[in-house]
């Protein structure tokens, strides 16, 4: 995390009054928060952080908070607030960090890497064909519940914390390697590897496909791994969306 004047602005609306921005040194800028994969924390408080005083009044958004992605999952609540200047011409910044707390039921979500997993479509199935008997309105909704239940439940079992399982797949890829270290001919280690890092790369693709739908970020297109971006966007949304102070 990083905070303080920057003597610049990103975009026109952070300036009011005076000449208007300097684009090509707010490009730079943007361009430098990019490259070093930052992104802003939300802000509270007034809307410009610094003011020449002056009865032709001039004002900005020079000062700011950014976090990198690490920040931005260890504290996806955290804000900073932006104070009343008082005598000084820049307001002063209170960085709030706020870890990640534990909630209830998260409703439910669909998700598009299900559509690839071959025991998908029999899953639904299933959970629809139930009998229920009553009017045809309960009968939807009945259904409508149990498939929700049932996809849930399979979600946990098939994919599992996604996180964890791929960790798992880390570690056990890691292992063979190391015992192929000390001997790099064994034909059933290298079989063993290979079984290994495919499953590896199989839980880096559901990885991304699955912080790619919760980022709503369709800009980025697929080739690298972006999957740090993706996390500190869903990190970045969700402190946008909270209410910090009425």
């Amino acid at each position: 995390m990083v905070s303080g004047d920057f003597n610049e602005v990103c975009y026109s609306s952070e300036k009011q009054g005076g000449r208007p921005i300097h684009s090509r040194r707010a490009n730079k800028f943007n361009r430098m928060i990019s490259k070093e994969l930052l992104m802003d924390l939300k802000a509270t408080g007034q809307a410009f952080s610094w003011s020449n005083q002056q009865s032709n009044r001039i004002v900005c958004r020079l000062d700011r908070t950014l976090g990198n992605s690490r920040w931005l999952q260890e504290c996806p609540e955290g804000y900073f607030h932006y104070h009343s200047q008082g005598i000084s011409d820049h307001a002063a910044m209170e960085v709030f960090p706020v870890p990640v707390l534990l909630t209830g039921s998260t409703p439910f979500k669909y998700y598009k890497m299900w559509e690839e997993h071959p025991d998908f479509l029999n899953t639904v199935q299933r959970a629809w064909n139930i009998y229920v008997p009553g009017s045809a309105m309960f009968q939807l909704a009945s259904k409508l519940t149990n498939t929700k239940k049932k996809l849930k439940y399979w979600n946990w079992n098939v994919f599992g914390p996604i996180q964890r399982s791929l960790q798992e797949r880390k570690r056990a890829l890691s292992k063979v390697q190391e015992l192929l270290s000390t001997d790099p001919l064994n034909h059933q280690l290298i079989e063993r590897e290979e079984e290994s890092r495919q499953s590896f790369m199989e839980a880096l693709r559901v990885e991304e496909i699955f912080v790619r739908q919760k980022s709503r970020e369709n800009w980025l297109k697929a080739g690298d791994s972006n999957t740090k971006f993706f996390y500190s966007s869903i990190a970045q949304r969700k402190s946008r969306n909270s209410i910090r102070r009425l």
